[in-house]
């Protein structure tokens, strides 16, 4: 594949970080956290955004704000996205503290500079949500998304977005550790250049063949454990580098991958990891979660 990866990334650097009781509620990765939760995911941001400037990643930084509170705010990819052609998407989220992530100085920077914007967030007043490219996997080179469906990703969504941004949607229902649906995709799958990470037991039986069979144009698969979705190493995000690809992940997902997993990804790309321990027990979400990409 000659596929052009974001060289680029936006972070949100946290203020009032902590668990989220509504969010909590469909996601099992997280508990409650110690009192030292807020300084301890600063520290973590700051080595993962240091991580990706010594990768040659460039990293556009915007600081929180106290009010309205937003624990979750360090997980921009979820309400809005960008892509080639100017275009961006602003999502509806599931839960409100989410949707008041969309602060005014954030929007404001990304609309002057991704003039081609697709508002989905009036589908809130639904009940309906989509939640980025934590909902939707985009196979960027191949023309295949993927969206497991959820409380946070609504099938309708999904398709029309795809429709209007060039690509084929996949839907498929999915089976978190828990038994319940994972709530979001990009927990139990990555695409990478050349390779692809899923974890196929997190995938409902009558829907795997499919799912596999539209795989196949992403190149290898990395088929993952239960266990290592567990550990986020399903939660990775490709990006280019002056000096090459890179793969991002957190420390515990690059330690549960098995050495003939780690010899297929790193064949294809560098992979570049950052402690990230406190920002996954507290908040069920791990590197992939942490970056929106800036095409």
């Amino acid at each position: 594949m000659n596929t052009v990866w974001a060289n680029k990334v936006l972070m949100v650097r946290p203020v009032r970080f902590g668990w989220n009781r509504e969010t909590s509620l469909d996601n099992p990765h997280m508990t409650e956290p110690t009192e030292e939760a807020q300084a301890e995911a600063l520290r973590e941001f700051d080595g993962l955004a240091k991580a990706l400037t010594r990768a040659g990643i460039g990293v556009q930084v915007f600081d929180d704000t106290p009010e309205p509170a937003t624990p979750d705010s360090i997980f921009p990819n979820n309400w809005f996205s960008t892509h080639e052609g100017g275009k961006l998407v602003l999502y509806p989220m599931s839960q409100p503290s989410r949707a008041a992530e969309r602060k005014p100085e954030i929007v404001d920077w990304l609309r002057a500079h991704y003039p081609n914007v697709v508002d989905l967030t009036a589908h809130e007043t639904e009940g309906r949500a989509l939640e980025g490219t934590g909902s939707l996997v985009f196979g960027l080179g191949t023309g295949v998304a993927f969206a497991g469906l959820s409380a946070r990703t609504d099938g309708d969504l999904a398709i029309g977005l795809c429709g209007r941004l060039g690509f084929r949607p996949v839907l498929f229902r999915t089976m978190d550790f828990d038994g319940r649906p994972a709530y979001h995709t990009n927990i139990l799958m990555a695409l990478g250049e050349g390779f692809c990470l899923l974890c196929e037991e997190a995938v409902h039986p009558e829907d795997r063949s499919q799912v596999l069979d539209s795989i196949a144009s992403c190149g290898v698969l990395v088929a993952l454990s239960l266990d290592q979705m567990r550990a986020f190493t399903g939660n990775g995000l490709q990006l280019q580098g002056p000096r090459g690809l890179v793969f991002v992940l957190s420390d515990r997902g690059a330690a549960a991958v098995r050495p003939d997993q780690r010899r297929a990804i790193e064949s294809k790309t560098e992979i570049v990891t950052a402690p990230l321990d406190t920002i996954e027990r507290v908040a069920g979400g791990s590197a992939r979660c942490m970056l929106a990409e800036l095409f």
